[in-house]
């Protein structure tokens, strides 16, 4: 948690989240600027071209008003994707435990991730996420990180493959919410399988604090062990599923 880092690193932190607003509030101010003109611009040349008799004519403003429709739709995208870095800043920074949506969490860690241009480019995507997945009490990052951490593994097992396709669901039965991580990676060693198993059931003792310089697995193990998750893994090349349980 963040309440155990020492103070240089949490200095740090709130620096970085206070740069992170002030840059998303200054591209906010100019980017709705361009957004606010280009929808007024278009209403303009669609009375304009009501007007206009001439081919010639309305084939040349067509083509303005499909840029500008080009415009205001990558202008929403950039738009999406601040708002997304601003909220993920805003609940990074809260380590205190809340009513949270593992699902919405999932959505945001996935969305996210589009910066990462190797992920967003290279990698075949496919994500089955119920709706109405029922909300639980816990601190958001402990979820964001291990959710981080899991979708890096799966990035980097199909770093030499040659499908490389990532399949991520969320479900729910009544009784627990099931959260699960496919790729076509190169699969994971039978006896390494079973030291993954057993560092996710048997984490380090929960008197120890959470390190936040723990990675991968044992971070997850860590991070989610106070929600009593229950883990599986079922590994061979390129078909691995990373499944993990939350009871209600």
């Amino acid at each position: 948690m963040l309440r155990n880092l020492n103070d240089e690193q949490k200095i740090n932190l709130a620096f970085i989240g206070s740069c992170i607003k002030g840059i998303v509030h200054n591209i906010n101010t100019p980017l709705s600027a361009i957004m606010g003109r280009s929808e007024m611009l278009q209403l303009r040349l669609n009375r304009i071209r009501d007007k206009i008799s001439l081919h010639n004519d309305r084939e040349e403003l067509d083509k303005c008003l499909r840029d500008i429709s080009l415009i205001i739709e990558n202008c929403n995208r950039v738009s999406e994707t601040i708002k997304n870095v601003m909220q993920k800043s805003i609940n990074a920074e809260y380590d205190k435990a809340q009513i949270i949506n593992i699902a919405n969490i999932l959505k945001e860690e996935l969305e996210f991730l589009k910066a990462d241009m190797d992920f967003k480019h290279n990698i075949e995507k496919s994500y089955h996420i119920k709706e109405n997945i029922p909300s639980i009490e816990g601190v958001y990052i402990h979820f964001s990180n291990s959710f981080l951490e899991i979708l890096e593994n799966s990035k980097q097992a199909m770093l030499n493959t040659e499908e490389k396709k990532l399949t991520v669901s969320v479900l729910c039965d009544g009784k627990c919410i099931e959260v699960k991580f496919h790729d076509t990676g190169c699969g994971i060693e039978p006896e390494k399988r079973e030291q993954l198993l057993q560092t996710l059931q048997n984490p380090y003792s929960a008197s120890q604090d959470t390190d936040v310089t723990d990675k991968g697995i044992p971070r997850v193990a860590r991070l989610l062990k106070l929600y009593n998750a229950q883990f599986d893994i079922q590994s061979k090349p390129g078909d691995t599923t990373f499944s993990i349980k939350f009871p209600l």
